[in-house]
């Protein structure tokens, strides 16, 4: 009898604690961080376009000037592939981070450098040198997980540091000048 009610306890305890589980939201998302794939990397971010009834801005977090957050597009004026380059170059690895602020609703704030933001984020990789970036614009938990609420591609280029550059163009100059005498 005293094991068919330890037992009977267990499976109650199990229960409650299990229904008690999916009634809790869990919010561990992935880091939404984009990341240089190369030295020297050029960043070029391009709007692809925007699904939702509120509107917002989408800023790059300059983490070299103080974390300024120059704006790059507003959702209500950008057109499809509208595109601006980062003022800067990125090393191999290092993050660049944005922030989508909703215009209404509280104006809220997203930021791909807070934890807490993370979930409002999805980043898609196309490619070694692409990723997609998906923005929810209502905070989760209560957003419609559409995450098409803004969408922008961030491609990497690389460019050449202009010593290796520069070298072989005044080798170019001398073997030229040498010829001429």
């Amino acid at each position: 009898m005293k094991t068919r009610t330890t037992i009977m306890t267990a499976l109650a305890v199990c229960g409650a604690l299990s229904s008690l589980a999916s009634a809790t939201p869990v919010l561990g998302f992935d880091d939404p961080s984009v990341l240089a794939p190369c030295d020297d990397a050029t960043v070029t971010v391009e709007w692809i376009g925007h699904n939702a009834g509120l509107d917002g801005t989408l800023s790059w977090i300059n983490t070299g000037i103080a974390n300024t957050t120059p704006e790059l597009f507003d959702s209500g004026v950008a057109g499809i592939g509208d595109k601006m380059v980062l003022d800067r170059t990125f090393a191999l690895g290092e993050r660049i981070d944005f922030q989508y602020a909703v215009y209404g609703q509280g104006g809220e704030v997203y930021r791909t450098d807070v934890q807490a933001d993370w979930g409002q984020f999805w980043v898609e990789q196309v490619d070694r040198a692409t990723v997609l970036v998906h923005v929810e614009d209502i905070r989760l938990p209560r957003g419609d997980h559409d995450y098409n609420d803004a969408v922008f591609k961030v491609s990497f280029s690389h460019v050449p540091s202009p010593g290796p550059a520069a070298l072989f163009g005044a080798g170019m100059l001398m073997m030229g000048g040498r010829r001429r005498r």
